[in-house]
């Protein structure tokens, strides 16, 4: 195993609700290597968007070890060392691409410069609309960006929850080749958390899969496809062997 980048030990979490409470996520561990594309599924409420909001320092935990770099997640975030993308890109409808790219250096007090905001927009495939407003690009296109935006100020781990979750079925196929292009330029470490069995399958190095509520890991799938991946691989049996077996641990949870 390499660098252990992402540590999270008996990590739990319990939400007051009321006169009682909602225990989302309980004795959860797991480990996140260097330069590693690691997915997480679960069923509908299981608590995958509390474990990455928990790892990103959105939230605080209720029990429980959460290590990024060896750091506690506040120390990670104030030093810049993830990237958070969140289901909805979030971007400001009165800023251009470009401008919306290099909001985190503004908010640092950094200046950051052209030619990297250009080398970002060509990584994600979106050289030409540098000047374009958020209402001018399709659904993939703002997605693309809030991505750039992410690796701006260069994070070691990008955290990503759901950010295809809202976009058609042909266009997120071809953001997930796209965005695995990416992964493979820049070498981050990534933590995808997504409700696509496919879509996990065909990104990751590793698959966590969650029980349901409260949630757990209850198995952590190594996923034996070779690299670089393409859209065609999608007809191999063994991907879809792969697939079946995610679906498997997920209906034993039904």
């Amino acid at each position: 195993m390499g660098q252990i980048i992402i540590s999270v030990r008996n990590l739990g979490k319990i939400f007051p609700s009321g006169q009682s409470s909602i225990v989302a996520l309980e004795h959860v561990n797991l480990d996140v290597t260097k330069n590693e594309f690691v997915s997480i599924v679960g069923p509908s409420g299981c608590g995958k968007t509390t474990l990455i909001r928990l790892i990103g320092d959105l939230i605080k935990p209720s029990s429980g070890k959460i290590l990024v770099n060896g750091k506690s997640p506040e120390k990670a975030r104030k030093d810049r060392d993830f990237g958070y993308v969140f289901q909805d890109p979030v971007l400001f409808p009165w800023r251009t691409v470009s401008q919306n790219i290099q909001l985190p250096k503004e908010v640092f007090n950094q200046k950051e410069e052209s030619n990297r905001i250009k080398e970002l927009i060509k990584l994600v495939v979106l050289s030409g609309f540098e000047n374009s407003l958020p209402r001018e690009l399709s659904a993939g296109m703002k997605s693309k960006v809030a991505i750039a935006r992410a690796l701006s100020y260069q994070p070691s781990v990008l955290l990503m929850d759901e950010p295809f979750g809202n976009i058609d079925e042909l266009t997120r196929e071809n953001l997930n080749a796209e965005l695995l292009k990416i992964w493979e330029s820049t070498k981050r470490t990534i933590v995808f958390v997504t409700h696509s069995i496919p879509e996990a399958v065909f990104l990751s190095d590793r698959i966590f899969v969650m029980t349901s509520r409260p949630g757990r890991i209850k198995s952590d799938v190594q996923v034996e496809l070779e690299r670089p991946r393409t859209l065609e691989m999608r007809k191999s049996s063994k991907y879809a062997m792969l697939v079946e077996e995610i679906r498997e641990f997920l209906r034993e949870n039904q």
